[in-house]
C-alpha cells in the first residue's frame, strides 16, 4: 500500500502452524486465505516506545486462521486487539496516511 505495489504475502499462523496468504494492492487485500484470518496488534499506548515500533507495536502483530484461534493462543499479548485483515490493511493504510500529510507540513 505505502509503494503504490502489490505484494504477496504467506505468514503461519502461530497457533495452528496453518498458512495464511494473501496479496496487499494500494486497493487493498486480495486472494486471502483463510478468509476469517485475522491479526493481533498491539495499539500504541503511553508505555510506547516511539523510537522504536518494531519492539513496542510490531513485535505483537501475528496473523491467525481466524479470532478463535487467537483467542486461544497462550501467547498472545494481554493487550492486543484482533483485527480483520482487512481492517488491519484499512488502519495502516490511513496511519501511513496521517504519516505523509504531517512529513508533508514539516517540509513547508
Amino acid at each position: 500500500m505505502l509503494t503504490g505495489h502489490a505484494a504477496r504475502v504467506v505468514r503461519t499462523c502461530k497457533a495452528s502452524g496453518k498458512e495464511i496468504r494473501l496479496t496487499v494492492t494500494p486497493q487493498g487485500i486480495e486472494d486471502l486465505d483463510p478468509k476469517a484470518a485475522v491479526l493481533s496488534l498491539r495499539l500504541p499506548s503511553l508505555e510506547t516506545n516511539a523510537s522504536n515500533a518494531q519492539a513496542s507495536i510490531c513485535a505483537y502483530g501475528h496473523y491467525f486462521v481466524d479470532r478463535e484461534t487467537a483467542s486461544s493462543w497462550p501467547g498472545l499479548h494481554p493487550e492486543a486487539v484482533l483485527l480483520s485483515v482487512e481492517d488491519a490493511a484499512h488502519l495502516a493504510h490511513e496511519l501511513a496516511n496521517a504519516s505523509r500529510r504531517h512529513a508533508e507540513k514539516a517540509m513547508i
